[in-house]
């Protein structure tokens, strides 16, 4: 997945980049939903209450009942305003005001609500900083890249690597690699 999305800042970019290609990265369909920013996400037993950049969803934990999507009060189908449980994976993106919310305060939450695996990504500097982590016995733990730099998500059955580079204008490109 490349993007050569402009906006500023790089947390913006991101925020933009990891929503649209969401579909390309979560691609079954059949399996499971995608949801890009501004989906509530809440589980009242870990006192959250939050709208992560990216919420991905398996149709199982749907049907399992972990989680309830809370339908808007309009007449529309299909219209959610909120996600009540604890999703399968959680992605945030690091901007400078949102540091220690994301690294720190948010992952103790997610973990307490059940999340299985949490995408951490911070493009605010070289190198860029990508990790998975994945449920440990007292809170996440970051799954350490092979030797090519990939990390194995076990909620989407694949590995990533995310790589930046610059375009002919010198802005910045974000390509998202990912093997089986």
């Amino acid at each position: 997945m490349k993007t050569n999305n402009c906006e500023y800042p790089p947390s913006t970019r991101w925020r933009t980049s990891a929503a649209g290609s969401a579909p390309t990265i979560f691609r079954s369909e059949d399996e499971s939903t995608t949801s890009p920013a501004r989906s509530r996400v809440t589980c009242p037993d870990a006192d959250l209450s939050v709208e992560p950049d990216v919420v991905f969803l398996s149709h199982a934990t749907v049907d399992d009942g972990l989680v309830k999507l809370v339908e808007r009060a309009s007449e529309e189908p299909d219209r959610f305003i909120e996600i009540e449980g604890p999703p399968d994976l959680i992605v945030e993106i690091v901007s400078d005001s949102s540091v220690g919310k994301d690294t720190k305060r948010l992952p103790e939450k997610y973990f307490r609500a059940g999340v299985k695996e949490l995408l951490l990504l911070d493009a605010r500097k070289q190198p860029i900083k990508f990790a998975i982590h994945a449920r440990g016995k007292r809170g996440f733990i970051r799954i350490e890249p092979d030797k090519k730099g990939f990390a194995r998500s076990e909620v989407l059955g694949a590995s990533y690597h995310l790589e930046r580079r610059r375009d002919r204008k010198g802005w910045p490109l974000y390509e998202l690699h990912e093997k089986s």
